[in-house]
């Protein structure tokens, strides 16, 4: 078996940032499954595999080309069933889309203009053309006037995280007593954020931090 990850990077290629790549990373390492994270920058994506790909991630696994990151984590689930769980039954899965919503609309909306320089900043200067004319007609502004960091701006993101400090305290995963894929959702997208950011996005003593760092920790990422 052979499994190819095309992982979105930065100018340095060690600066893997894209939420939805997180997520397939830490699912195939949750399924025990060997994987080349292959750096990919956005001018890169158009001309690997059969070169109609957009986004990433993208896979290849034994030939089987497969993208978009919810149909990966399916995928991985069907066809390694004796490999540990990423969903534990119909329960989990409904449970997955639903974060997987919350993060790529309320999460997402809340952290992209305190990194959307960040991003810029950590890209090529191909990359940097292209996210800057992609990202200023999808807001009609400039890069520079969608990005705020005040103090304000980081209150109402730390905000968005109340749904997850009030379910930690009663369980310490997502997932319940252990992670599942639900967790890798809300990780990526928030290790995005932590990459990308000069500061740091949560309050020292938000428990939301301890389950971040005890993700951190199951993969040594």
């Amino acid at each position: 078996m052979k499994i190819q990850l095309y992982d979105l990077c930065g100018e340095d290629e060690a600066a893997r940032f894209s939420p939805p790549c997180w997520r397939i990373k830490y699912a195939l390492h949750h399924k025990q499954l060997p994987f080349l994270a292959i750096p990919t920058t956005f001018a890169r994506i158009k001309g690997i595999e059969d070169k109609k790909q957009s986004t990433l991630p993208v896979v290849n696994i034994d030939g089987n080309v497969i993208r978009d990151s919810w149909d990966i984590a399916v995928h991985l689930e069907n066809t390694y069933p004796d490999n540990p769980t990423l969903f534990d039954g119909q329960g989990g899965f409904a449970a997955a889309r639903f974060v997987e919503g919350w993060a790529n609309s309320v999460l997402s909306r809340a952290l992209l203009p305190l990194i959307i320089m960040g991003i810029h900043d950590r890209l090529g200067s191909e990359d940097q053309i292209y996210f800057r004319a992609s990202r200023e007609k999808r807001f009609g502004k400039k890069l520079e006037e969608v990005h705020c960091s005040d103090e304000a701006h980081i209150g109402s993101f730390r905000d968005t995280l109340l749904p997850m400090r009030q379910m930690l305290r009663k369980q310490s995963w997502i997932g319940g007593h252990a992670p599942l894929y639900a967790d890798y959702i809300a990780f990526g997208t928030l290790k995005w954020g932590q990459m990308c950011a000069d500061f740091n996005l949560f309050d020292e003593k938000d428990i939301v931090l301890d389950w971040y760092d005890r993700c951190l920790d199951l993969y040594q990422t």
